[in-house]
């Protein structure tokens, strides 16, 4: 009898503990995609060039045969996945090259064209890069925005634009329900998911011209974006997503 009481005991105690570790660790840890090992860490190493350009791929300048020929020999990207295709265009583009990592097929990049020309590049970073240490490399960026997406499994969203380089650099917290605090502490340890290139332009001008903003929503989007004060600096956050 005891014996029994000492299972059920042990069974209540395991039951406990995958509950609180669930409730205390939303749906990342059990995410099931699969993450390169090896992915592109440009932003890191400032090779072999500073945005806009992505591997000698230029927002404005490079044409699609030359980025279809570039991204192939790029060693974390898996050949056969690079693709020419007008599934799931942007406003404003003509096709796009998509591609994935070496190793998954959840992760990769897409370049969107619009006139045969390269018009802007979008790169998730799976393994995540540090905010601050992204900055040590390309310097900090001129404009930040923090709210909420809607949708399945609301998350909250950091922006970081940089005007004259022609980037913007993207964190989403995924399963996270919670409502977003008024004002948040700008963390030096934020990760990046995703990094947008693009010819550099004013704030004004990414917004139309890539988040495609309307000019009704245009100034409350604007002034939603705050400039860069630093590290540990409080700003406050939108409830809407641009």
């Amino acid at each position: 009898m005891w014996l029994h009481k000492w299972f059920i005991s042990l069974a209540m105690v395991v039951f406990w503990i995958l509950t609180i570790s669930s409730c205390a660790f939303p749906s990342p840890m059990f995410d099931s995609r699969v993450r390169p090992v090896v992915s592109d860490e440009t932003l890191l190493s400032g090779e072999p060039c500073l945005p806009p350009c992505w591997y000698d791929i230029v927002p404005g300048s490079t044409g699609t045969a030359a980025a279809l020929e570039k991204i192939r020999l790029l060693e974390f990207v898996n050949p056969t996945s690079v693709e020419r295709t007008n599934r799931d265009l942007y406003p404003g583009t003509d096709d796009s090259i998509d591609w994935k990592y070496q190793g998954t097929n959840d992760y990769g990049g897409d370049i969107f064209i619009a006139d045969d020309t390269v018009k802007w590049i979008r790169i998730s970073h799976p393994n995540h890069l540090i905010l601050e240490e992204v900055t040590a490399t390309i310097g900090e960026p001129d404009w930040i925005w923090a709210g909420r997406a809607g949708g399945a499994g609301n998350h909250h969203i950091y922006r970081f634009v940089y005007e004259e380089m022609g980037l913007m650099l993207e964190s989403r917290m995924y399963g996270d329900n919670s409502p977003m605090p008024e004002n948040v502490i700008v963390s030096s340890d934020i990760e990046i998911d995703e990094a947008f290139y693009f010819a550099p332009r004013t704030l004004a001008q990414y917004l139309t011209d890539i988040q495609w903003v309307s000019e009704d929503q245009l100034e409350n989007i604007k002034n939603a974006y705050q400039e860069w004060s630093g590290f540990g600096s409080e700003i406050a956050t939108a409830q809407y997503s641009p």
